[in-house]
């Protein structure tokens, strides 16, 4: 049974130039937002080793992006992270949803918002300790809410903002 997750940011934009950008290069954007989140992970990870000993810092994730669902009040693109190695299972599974909604359509104040939404699949309770258990779940909040926000600057600097 997974666990729920729901990580949000806003982007100051309008939501018609959010969706064109991701439509454009959503599996790029997706994919280093990823590649930012799964280094702080590696990180904070190094850390808890260190400390603990608890973590592999070379747990490797793939990533899925699905098809972008555009509508007028909501795009919707699915999303699933899975680890390379079933015997290490500190970040995936997960399997969310990004939800971009406009909050602010048009305008000096135009502002979009985007929700991660999901469920995080934790490692097998046999092969870590409850402590251990509970770190990891903190460590993937942690990551995904680095994603999410790591995406979110991607979109307010993008080119086309220019």
């Amino acid at each position: 049974m997974g666990r729920p997750v729901h990580h949000h940011a806003y982007v100051s934009r309008p939501y018609g130039a959010i969706c064109d950008e991701l439509e454009a290069h959503g599996v790029e954007l997706i994919e280093s937002a990823t590649l930012a989140a799964a280094g702080f992970a590696a990180d904070l990870a190094g850390y808890l080793e260190k400390r603990l000993g608890f973590f592999d810092r070379e747990e490797r994730v793939l990533v899925g992006v699905g098809e972008m669902k555009r509508a007028p009040a909501q795009t919707v693109i699915d999303i699933e992270w899975r680890a390379d190695d079933d015997s290490r299972r500190l970040l995936p599974n997960v399997e969310a949803a990004l939800h971009v909604t406009p909050i602010i359509s048009k305008g000096p104040g135009a502002t979009t918002e985007l929700s991660l939404q999901g469920e995080y699949s934790p490692p097998r309770p046999r092969r870590r300790g409850v402590v251990e258990h509970a770190l990891a779940s903190r460590v993937v909040d942690a990551t995904l809410h680095t994603f999410v926000r790591h995406l979110a600057e991607a979109l307010q600097s993008s080119p086309a903002r220019r």
